[in-house]
């Protein structure tokens, strides 16, 4: 939380932006996404992006009932999926994943380690079933509360337990497992889950919080709270028919402008992508002014806009944890020395001009016969 604030601070400030490409220039990122994905990769790619990295992508679909990576040998040629991954780690310095079975992310990272080498590992969501986790948007998701009822990062961490949430709709996906664990295991929140008969959060998640002593309640009516996180209805697993089921028994919850009231949601949060026929966020399109998409309890538009600094917080954790990003300036002038006077041995620089004396080091660098400095007393002597 303290990164991203700091990232979005720094880039505010004269020349941050193009600052920031110093902090990870050289490093290489590759996105595998064996699942569809709008905002976590385009953020990622971003993010990386804005850090000075380079980016790759690999991309995967759905085939015959199993999820496969396009243009790879796990498609093409059944390779074993350990094998592909440590390939990616010899040319990568950082895989982010999103995986359609639970843990592939982990072990990728225990094989990087039990080898002995030097890659990073991200888990952009995980499972196929809502059975996974989503990490980075959790993140974000905490990171936007935050900033939505001003909450200091560092002072303010006593003020959480006297808030709570509500999760709307789908309360079993990875996006709200990560949330549950976060904000109410690690921050003490309340957790109000308004379910939709059949997508309660599964026993494993309940037992784990009881375990760790988080407030938490089961609903099947919309339920007051400080922030409400909505969830689409999931076709994309549920099933056309049993959405469609749902969606006409009218089992599901919507939220606007007079729910957001009758409720006392000061935020609107939604990982999107939000489905339109499921009604559940409905857009300025769909509603006109009932809509939440113009208020400023909206804030799925922050969170969207979060992602990529939060992200950025995350490769900066694992590529580059002791960068102070003001030490960025400096990195800027000392890369940015391009010639030496041959004379006295002071350095040019394009930024700051003729500096003091260099160690050795720099002799690289093409020689000038004189500075600035020895051309004048050069002048005077002859």
């Amino acid at each position: 939380m303290k990164k991203t604030l700091e990232i979005k601070n720094f880039i505010r400030k004269p020349k941050g932006p193009e600052l920031l490409l110093l902090a990870c220039k050289g490093k290489q990122m590759v996105n595998i996404f064996f699942q569809d994905s709008t905002r976590t990769r385009s953020s990622s790619s971003s993010a990386a992006a804005s850090l000075g990295m380079f980016v790759d992508n690999i991309f995967g679909s759905m085939v015959d009932g199993e999820y496969r990576l396009a243009y790879t040998s796990l498609y093409s040629k059944g390779a074993a999926f350990l094998d592909e991954m440590m390939t990616y780690d010899a040319y990568f310095d950082l895989i982010n994943i999103r995986a359609h079975k639970v843990g592939m992310a982990e072990e990728i990272a225990r094989e990087i380690d039990r080898r002995g080498y030097d890659g990073h590992v991200i888990n952009s969501a995980d499972g196929e079933k809502g059975e996974g986790e989503h990490p980075t948007q959790a993140l974000a998701n905490v990171y936007t509360f935050f900033g939505g009822f001003g909450i200091d990062i560092e002072k303010d961490w006593a003020r959480l337990p006297k808030y709570s949430v509500a999760f709307i709709n789908d309360c079993r996906n990875r996006v709200v497992r990560s949330d549950s664990l976060l904000m109410g295991k690690a921050l003490g929140m309340e957790l109000k889950y308004c379910c939709v008969p059949g997508l309660e959060p599964d026993e494993l998640l309940q037992n784990e919080l009881r375990s760790a002593g988080v407030r938490f309640s089961i609903h099947y009516k919309l339920q007051p709270a400080n922030v409400a996180s909505i969830s689409r209805i999931p076709e994309d697993w549920l099933g056309k028919e049993r959405t469609e089921e749902i969606l006409k028994s009218g089992q599901n919850f919507s939220v606007t402008r007079r729910t957001a009231d009758e409720f006392g949601y000061a935020g609107v949060m939604h990982a999107f992508p939000r489905f339109e026929l499921g009604n559940e966020l409905p857009s300025r399109q769909a509603v006109g002014e009932l809509s939440l998409d113009d208020d400023n309890r909206a804030w799925y538009w922050k969170q969207i806009r979060n992602g990529k600094f939060v992200r950025m917080a995350v490769i900066l954790s694992l590529l580059n944890p002791t960068l102070e990003l003001e030490n960025l300036k400096l990195q800027e002038l000392d890369g940015s020395y391009n010639c030496q006077c041959g004379h006295c041995g002071r350095l040019f620089s394009p930024i700051a001009g003729w500096g003091s004396l260099k160690a050795e080091r720099y002799r690289q660098l093409p020689l000038l016969p004189f500075c600035d400095r020895c051309a004048k007393n050069h002048n005077k002597k002859t």
